[in-house]
């Protein structure tokens, strides 16, 4: 009796061990998802902290979240397949800086105007970078591990937003809200280094096959 309950103690963490072996064993794979936490923790910075931020500078976060949500699905309709056509990587790189560099310019939101300016461009940034992270992730999988692709893809991003609401909060309260943005922006930059380093690796398997 025993034994067939620890049994089924090791049957249920079979699989998560084979989750994390699958993830971290493919070089490819563990690059992407470990790019994805920044990236992930910066935007829930974005999202948790959006409300109080803008409500303290006189401006509505309702506005702030209209003008995200239409790039953000803009870009998503509109350049779905450009990952397809031109390569993952000169889509995800540039993005991932639009990205950063639109968190950077909310750091310092003084206006209406420059609060959609720089929603519009976070949401630009996100609605194509993630996309095609999410591509590559499936791309770089096995067939037979697809699945695990897009668990750890999920994984990943809701992580990452997770870890974010604690520690950016304690930024905050530290620093304020300006230099938690740019810290945030700073994670969206260490996204694209990651991912950048990731990309260098693919060269000498290329070439061994």
């Amino acid at each position: 009796k025993w034994m067939g309950r620890a049994g089924g103690e090791m049957g249920l963490l079979a699989l998560p061990i084979h989750f994390f072996r699958v993830l971290v064993g493919s070089r490819q794979l563990f690059f992407v998802f470990c790019a994805l936490l920044p990236l992930a923790a910066a935007l829930g910075a974005v999202f948790s902290f959006s409300a109080t931020y803008l409500t303290g500078l006189g401006l509505s976060s309702g506005m702030f979240f209209l003008f995200y949500a239409i790039l953000n699905a803009v870009t998503r309709f509109g350049g779905g397949g450009l990952s397809d056509r031109f390569g993952r990587a000169p889509i995800i790189v540039p993005t991932l800086a639009v990205f950063a560099g639109g968190v950077i310019m909310y750091s310092y939101t003084d206006s209406l105007y420059w609060m959609i300016a720089s929603a519009s461009i976070i949401g630009f940034g996100f609605g194509f970078c993630n996309p095609a992270m999410s591509a590559q992730m499936l791309d770089d999988a096995a067939p037979q591990n697809q699945n695990i692709a897009v668990g750890g893809f999920q994984f990943g991003y809701n992580v990452g937003m997770i870890i974010s609401t604690p520690v950016m909060g304690a930024v905050t309260e530290a620093f304020g809200y300006a230099l938690m943005f740019r810290a945030a922006a700073g994670l969206a930059a260490l996204s694209m280094v990651i991912y950048v380093m990731g990309e260098l690796t693919r060269k000498p398997r290329l070439a061994e096959g």
